[in-house]
């Protein structure tokens, strides 16, 4: 998935195939950082990640449309710097 959001958000085929070959997340990010990507990249990290929690909590509620609004955050490894955000404030 980390290959196909660093596609998507124009960061070139190279660097999606060196993310996709990373042995952790903490490396793509890492990638994305380095090619000043990681702004956008993870931008959208937290939008698919937020919609696919809201798909898992409609499929679990048995329902169309998510039950929940979900909001992530994603922040670097110290938890000191906010990288990106995505969310609905209600549903």
């Amino acid at each position: 998935m980390l290959d196909a959001i660093t596609l998507d958000m124009d960061g070139g085929p190279a660097l999606a195939a060196r993310v996709a070959e990373a042995p952790t997340a903490r490396h793509a990010y890492a990638l994305w950082e380095a090619a000043g990507k990681l702004g956008p990249c993870g931008r959208e990290l937290c939008r698919r990640t937020a919609g696919e929690l809201e798909r898992r909590a409609a499929e679990a509620a048995g329902a169309s449309a998510s039950p929940v609004a979900a909001q992530v955050v994603l922040v670097d490894a110290a938890g000191e710097r906010m990288i990106g955000m995505f969310g609905r404030m209600a549903r």
